[in-house]
């Protein structure tokens, strides 16, 4: 996708250790959705799509991490293949990490996600600390999108993975983590996991 010209006020990046890219996680079999959520319009615009272009101006680049390399091509986003497929975000977050060579660390995000306000971005950054591995908005459970994961997290993730400990939540829970307050614009419906939820927030724009 194109490159976007960086507005006032947004989140600055550079190159090398200071970079900070985003990865959309995309490689769900979406089965509560019925579809591929991914592709599902909000103003005649994919999710996918919507969010990429959100993020685009605040990032060193976007990437997309779906089940096979090149699957929204067709929408002009880069897409690299799960290094290791039908695992989840756990999965997604292992292949970005270990994409994601140049930089100490990544934004991930969903692609169901509905908002991404770009002071969301720029709290994260500034809650990170010398220990911290993750920074994650606080509310019960924590949330795993978007956050930031700093690359030293792979052995962990590697040994959650091969110990069958897929869950996010626990990944949360076991790292060190940063907490940040949920910004008081965070919305009503912040993933549309299911039609439903997206026809929800839908209606209220």
């Amino acid at each position: 996708m194109g490159r976007v010209e960086r507005p006032a006020g947004s989140v600055e990046t550079q190159s090398g250790e200071g970079a900070l890219p985003a990865y959309i996680l995309a490689g769900g079999a979406s089965r509560r959705f019925g579809s591929d959520k991914a592709r599902a319009e909000v103003d005649s615009v994919p999710l996918i799509v919507r969010l990429a272009r959100r993020v685009e101006p605040h990032v060193s680049r976007v990437v997309v991490v779906a089940s096979r390399e090149g699957e929204y091509a067709d929408l002009n986003l880069h897409t690299v293949g799960d290094l290791i497929p039908g695992l989840g975000p756990l999965g997604g977050l292992l292949t970005a990490l270990r994409d994601a060579r140049d930089a100490e660390w990544v934004l991930l995000l969903s692609c169901d996600l509905t908002e991404l306000n770009p002071e969301w971005i720029s709290a994260l950054l500034a809650a990170r600390t010398v220990d911290a591995r993750i920074v994650a908005f606080q509310s019960e459970p924590r949330q795993p999108f978007p956050a930031l994961y700093h690359r030293d997290l792979v052995p962990l993730v590697r040994d959650a993975i091969d110990q069958e400990q897929l869950s996010m939540q626990r990944l949360l829970r076991t790292a060190s983590t940063a907490s940040v307050p949920l910004p008081p614009d965070w919305p009503e419906v912040p993933q549309a996991n299911t039609r439903e939820e997206l026809q929800r927030y839908s209606a209220k724009q």
